[in-house]
């Protein structure tokens, strides 16, 4: 089992307290669509420190932003979507980097440091990870946890929810794309 670092669960911590903030900020709502950004630090945790760190992230950015900022009744079923959509955050954009004498580590950022169109095929991890993302957990889960919770059928709400998948998917890859560079840039040592 890999060891964590205290840095690393100050990091995390320091992830997940942004993501409570961003949680308890009025999202933009625009119609039936709810654009927010509180997946930035659960993607942050995903491109730093992996799966798991990001889906516990996830969790738990959902189980205190209900206690803190309660906008209804609990449920798990947003804290499991919370931690799938970190999961495969993590899944996707995580990667070991090592260093020239082959231990884990970074290159320094220099593979980073290169816009994402000029390399090939570093915009498709940012890409599948939206798309998964939106078709997991907006579509797929959240839409299930909304019936469930409002008694609505599923193929009608889910036709609704299509509109915002449709939405935060661009949101979703933009910023996820430009992201994972400056997080590894910034932070070349951190996992």
């Amino acid at each position: 089992m890999k060891h964590i670092s205290v840095r690393s669960i100050a990091y995390l911590g320091v992830l997940a307290a942004m993501g409570v903030v961003l949680a308890a900020l009025r999202p933009v709502n625009l119609w039936d669509v709810r654009v927010s950004f509180t997946f930035v630090p659960v993607a942050a945790a995903a491109i730093l420190f992996g799966p798991l760190s990001a889906a516990v992230v996830g969790a738990l950015i959902d189980v205190l932003g209900a206690i803190l900022f309660p906008t209804g009744s609990f449920f798990p079923g947003f804290t499991l979507t919370a931690a799938v959509q970190g999961a495969i955050f993590g899944l996707l954009l995580y990667q070991r980097r090592r260093d020239a004498d082959g231990s884990d580590g970074t290159d320094g950022g220099q593979a980073a440091s290169a816009s994402p169109f000029r390399r090939p095929g570093t915009w498709l991890r940012p890409l599948a990870a939206a798309l998964l993302s939106a078709l997991v957990c907006t579509l797929a889960l959240n839409t299930l946890w909304i019936s469930v919770l409002n008694g609505v059928p599923f193929v009608p709400l889910l036709l609704r929810r299509l509109i915002q998948a449709a939405v935060m998917a661009p949101v979703q890859f933009a910023v996820l794309l430009f992201l994972r560079p400056a997080l590894l840039r910034a932070f070349p040592r951190v996992s």
